[in-house]
């Protein structure tokens, strides 16, 4: 089984890990794969190093037809059966591919927005193009949004995201990472929030809910981690916050299973967002988990089972939420054991084993038995 991969963005986020992952696993599957992405992307060098297969390009306008023909003409050469778009950009580029240029590649589409699809004529047209065999949405809520916009919803499939469990068997303290860096404040309890700067996240009632549990007398510090398009515009709130020095930007960073391990608890305040791999990541570091029920979220955090929610936006309630990590009885051991127990079932081997499963539903399954043995 031949697969190509595409990916248009140039930053690292939730999506390039899980194709990097994904990919990686793969590896010991029986199929050929490559993965097409920006010269000047942040995946290539990750992907380089796990020795998976890389097709760069020029990104010159993601909608550029030199990248739908440059798809079609790496599906001839490889003789590509299955085009795996993992970002909205890719999968134009992949429809346009076989509309312009005949390349008779099937496609497969990753969806990780918990938004409608635009009401348009290429939106529309691009879903239910007859290439498209499948649309992998990764929590059940974008399946219902989806829902709406596709044709044929048995084309629609839910596979969760997955995580690397390996990466956290080996954290049982809190020794490492942020409090390894900033021990001066080890007597605080740490608080962080491990995402993009970007306005779906919402900083602003990240800030607000710090500033309010300040007021209401915790020692606590507060940690932004990460990067993105609105780092000045974040770093502006955070300094006419009035608790600018209780919250540090920390900026990207390599050692995200460090930095969880290291935090008393992640609080995740999304306006929108498809599911959350750092929520099940911090499960697997044993970090309890306060969030907004923002998308996918609450299919993971279970309200006062694996976590608690408050509504988006909502930094008085978040608070309150945070308050009851550390002083109802029990609860954070609670929230500990039962998180963990649970990111079980969301290992990246599972991720990859059902995506290779609708793999397998658009091939010939005896020729392809008969091509293994």
């Amino acid at each position: 089984m031949k697969i190509l991969h595409v990916s248009t963005p140039v930053t690292w986020r939730g999506g390039e890990q899980q194709l990097l992952s994904l990919a990686t696993v793969l590896k010991d599957y029986p199929v050929t794969q490559w993965v097409m992405c920006p010269e000047k992307s942040q995946l290539i060098n990750k992907l380089n190093a796990v020795e998976v297969a890389v097709i760069p390009y020029r990104n010159k306008g993601l909608l550029s037809l030199k990248l739908s023909w440059k798809i079609a003409m790496s599906c001839k050469k490889f003789r590509i059966q299955i085009i795996h778009t993992h970002d909205a950009h890719a999968h134009t580029a992949a429809v346009l591919s076989c509309f312009l240029f005949r390349n008779q590649a099937k496609i497969i589409v990753s969806r990780r927005v918990d938004f409608p699809i635009k009401n348009s004529f290429l939106s529309r047209w691009k879903y239910n193009f007859k290439s498209v065999k499948s649309v992998i949405c990764v929590s059940e809520l974008i399946k219902k949004i989806v829902e709406p916009s596709i044709n044929f919803h048995e084309r629609i499939r839910v596979v969760y995201d997955g995580i690397d469990l390996n990466k956290y068997r080996k954290f049982n303290s809190k020794i490492s990472g942020l409090r390894k860096d900033y021990s001066s404040d080890c007597s605080s309890i740490f608080i962080g929030n491990v995402s993009a700067l970007a306005d779906h996240k919402d900083y602003t009632s990240f800030i607000a809910t710090c500033k309010k549990l300040l007021n209401d007398g915790m020692q606590a510090h507060f940690f932004i981690v990460g990067d993105g398009p609105l780092q000045n515009n974040i770093k502006t709130q955070v300094l006419n916050s009035d608790c600018g020095k209780s919250i540090t930007m920390t900026g990207f960073r390599n050692d995200i299973p460090d930095v969880l391990s290291s935090l008393d608890l992640l609080l995740i305040t999304s306006k929108t967002e498809g599911l959350g791999s750092v929520i099940l990541e911090a499960m697997a570091a044993g970090t309890p988990v306060v969030s907004t029920n923002a998308g996918g979220i609450p299919e993971i955090v279970q309200m006062n089972e694996t976590g608690l929610l408050a509504d988006i936006s909502d930094s008085e309630n978040l608070a309150i939420q945070v308050h009851r990590i550390f002083e109802e009885p029990g609860l954070k051991e609670k929230l500990i054991k039962n998180a963990l127990s649970f990111v079980q079932g969301f290992s990246i081997e599972r991720t990859a084993y059902l995506t290779f499963s609708i793999y397998l539903e658009q091939i010939d399954i005896e020729a392809f038995i008969n091509q293994i043995m």
